[in-house]
């Protein structure tokens, strides 16, 4: 059964439905009678197959957003998230629209939408954020009875990414990059060739996760992309760059005109590449190139990993193992001796 009524300064007519026992109040959204009485009918018979005939709730995408930004929140891109799932959300019926009635057609539809004209990497997280949500809508998320919000998830396709890139800086073009840019982004870079440290760690650094005397640097877990405490040890030339910024600023490590520089690349830094004729070299290749040249100095792969905070060594042996051929050697070695029986053998 169901009940209309008013409430006291509002136009809008509003529901109670009870169905075996159970009641709920809630606003039809129209002043409009006939609406309002078409709403609740409508509303009474999908509570009563719910409540009792055992169907799921008709959960809605408004439902499932709010549930993953609880669950997500204080985490690391969490902001990103929003902005994707505000993009989202006129596709999906203003957060309307039913899990139920999602399907994979009508996701691939949205995504070619949002990607178009844009790269494939684009699309995809689009993609992965509708996939995350959808899965723990079927797998992790439950109502009182015990059953997960929809039954299975639609299909998310993810699209392939070429991601290949090899860019490296040679001594030569990194002094000329450092030569063409202010002095307060010159710091930055030449911290970066030294350590290996990433943009965000070297443009958030505090003073308080610097050690000058013992000449390290920790950064924090919530900092670091692997989530665990990365120690940077300073060797001179990046012990130089750190004391040359004390004094400049009570909490940050890296400012300019008392702010601090929240970017590495900023115009400033796309000016400096085209100057130096480097315009195809970006931020991240500054950690590439650290990589590089310890290797090419015969830091071990090993070696390399724990100090540069990868969290996976099969990362750092796919895209850096063939700039170290010569620590492949004594593994190569080791057949040597089968084979000096083989080519024996063979000429007996």
């Amino acid at each position: 059964m169901f009940k209309l009524y008013k409430r006291k300064g509002s136009d809008k007519f509003y529901v109670r439905i009870t169905v075996k026992g159970r009641t709920i109040r809630e606003s039809t959204g129209t002043s409009d009678p006939d609406l309002a009485e078409e709403y609740a009918a409508t509303r009474y018979a999908e509570l009563f197959r719910q409540w009792r005939m055992g169907e799921r709730p008709r959960w809605k995408w408004s439902d499932a957003v709010e549930q993953y930004l609880t669950e997500k929140s204080g985490k690391r891109r969490t902001r990103n998230n929003i902005s994707m799932l505000r993009i989202l959300d006129p596709y999906f019926d203003g957060g309307n629209m039913a899990l139920a009635d999602i399907s994979g057609r009508y996701i691939a539809a949205v995504l070619d939408e949002i990607g178009k004209g844009k790269k494939p990497a684009t699309r995809n997280r689009y993609a992965q954020l509708i996939r995350a949500i959808l899965r723990a809508a079927a797998y992790r998320w439950e109502d009182d009875q015990g059953r997960t919000w929809i039954e299975k998830p639609p299909h998310v396709e993810i699209l392939p990414e070429d991601n290949a890139r090899d860019r490296w800086l040679t001594r030569e073009e990194a002094c000329r990059l450092v030569a063409e840019l202010p002095p307060h982004l010159g710091d930055m870079v030449c911290l970066a060739l030294y350590t290996g440290l990433r943009e965000a760690n070297i443009t958030r650094m505090e003073w308080s996760w610097v050690d000058l005397d013992r000449r390290v640097v920790v950064i924090p877990r919530e900092h670091a992309k692997a989530r665990k405490p990365i120690p940077v040890y300073l060797v001179p030339e990046a012990y130089a760059v750190i004391q040359d910024q004390v004094g400049r600023h009570p909490r940050w490590v890296f400012t300019w005109r008392g702010r601090r520089v929240t970017r590495i690349n900023n115009s400033a830094w796309r000016k400096a590449r085209i100057r130096a004729g480097l315009e195809d070299v970006r931020v991240h290749d500054l950690r590439r190139t650290w990589a590089s040249w310890h290797l090419q100095a015969g830091t071990s792969m090993d070696d390399l990993m724990r100090i540069g905070g990868w969290a996976s060594p099969e990362l750092v042996r796919e895209r850096y193992a063939h700039l170290a051929p010569e620590q492949l050697r004594e593994i190569a070695e080791n057949i040597r001796p089968t084979l000096a029986v083989v080519h024996k053998s063979g000429t007996e």
